[in-house]
């Protein structure tokens, strides 16, 4: 009994952690990375499908990273998803490659990253107490039930 519970906190609490470590992963800082495209998806033929799995990405040099499509014909359909993503990036495209310049990160942007980052982690922190909380509750009602 006491071992499940156990591992029950371990996983969920790993998984708090990983969370909050994506999350980390997918905020800009100044390294361009092709993985700051990964939360993007796109209906194609009428199934959402991942950014990743209709083109190739690369980081081209410092600051601008470069999707080669598949297939051309859905290019506006990702410049339009890359432009609503909320990312800040102002897709370029030429045939069916899509430029995308990251701009340099301002004071106020490092900011508001910040922010970002300290509310992300209290949250993690209060989600990892909440499991903790839980499992000791169960804990008290084993030993008073003696199990």
């Amino acid at each position: 009994m006491i071992n499940s519970l156990v591992e029950y906190v371990r996983v969920s609490m790993n998984k708090c952690v990983i969370v909050f470590q994506d999350d980390l992963n997918n905020i800009r800082a100044n390294h361009v990375t092709p993985s700051l495209l990964k939360n993007i998806y796109i209906e194609y033929f009428g199934v959402k499908t991942s950014l990743f799995q209709l083109s190739n990405i690369v980081v081209e040099d410092n600051n601008t990273l470069k999707i080669t499509l598949f297939d051309e014909s859905i290019k506006n359909t990702v410049e339009k998803a890359i432009i609503n993503s909320n990312l800040g990036f102002n897709p370029i495209s030429i045939d069916s490659i899509i430029r995308i310049p990251v701009p340099i990160l301002s004071e106020d942007r490092r900011r508001e990253l910040v922010k970002m980052i300290k509310k992300d982690s209290e949250h993690t922190r209060v989600t990892i107490r909440n499991i903790r909380r839980d499992a000791h509750e169960k804990l008290k009602i084993f030993l008073k039930n003696k199990k």
